[in-house]
């Protein structure tokens, strides 16, 4: 998947039918693989998201409140390569089972959460609502679009 950091008013595409809009994301918390060209306004990283847990969902939201487009390649396919779990991962695992057995939410979950409220509070205009704005995309009739 690609964003693009583009005027809302411009709606030239000259992809060549290659990119496929995404009108909206399903969820905030989806764990999404981007590439995006790094300019002077391209967000960072929250810092405060350290080792694992939301940094990268969190900075989905972040480009999503920005503005940005998100589109999917359509001709072509990203792979993931496996690596040893590292113990930042191991502890944000035992973390998220602790937290499932107390009934309450991991540290960076709680971050996650309030940084959303900000993001919604600072932000003009959302370009990418969620999808319950567009349910048929996830019905069996999604085809009658």
């Amino acid at each position: 998947m690609g964003v693009q950091d583009r005027p809302q008013n411009d709606t030239a595409k000259k992809d060549n039918g290659m990119l496929l809009d995404i009108p909206c994301l399903k969820s905030v918390r989806e764990l999404l693989y981007v590439v995006v060209r790094r300019t002077a306004n391209t967000p960072l990283f929250d810092t405060r998201f350290s080792n694992y847990g939301f940094n990268r969902q969190e900075w989905i939201q972040h480009l999503r409140y920005a503005g940005y487009e998100f589109r999917v390649f359509q001709h072509g396919f990203g792979v993931e390569i496996f690596h040893p779990m590292s113990p930042h991962y191991m502890h944000f695992v035992e973390e998220m089972e602790q937290a499932k057995e107390s009934g309450t939410k991991p540290q960076n979950e709680v971050l996650f959460d309030a940084h959303m409220e900000s993001l919604k509070e600072q932000s003009k205009k959302v370009l990418y609502n969620d999808c319950t704005l567009w349910p048929c995309l996830f019905e069996d009739n999604a085809h009658s679009l």
